[in-house]
């Protein structure tokens, strides 16, 4: 799985601002009917999406390094 880590990491890593903020996270996502509905959802910057990075960056680091 170590491959497939690294290239989730680097897309994580990506998605980061150089003031270290996640982009694109989803505001919410409720349940919806069809593939336009998620496609709609807006995108920010959200506490939960920090928090999920940091976390999946912790794990990485104890695993893979």
């Amino acid at each position: 799985y170590k491959e497939v880590a690294y290239k989730a990491i680097q897309g994580i890593i990506r998605e980061v601002s150089k003031d270290g903020a996640l982009q694109n996270v989803s505001v919410g996502t409720g349940m919806g009917d069809n593939l336009d509905f998620y496609r709609e959802i807006k995108i920010t910057t959200m506490p939960y999406g920090q928090s999920l990075a940091v976390l999946c960056l912790a794990e990485f680091l104890h695993s893979y390094s």
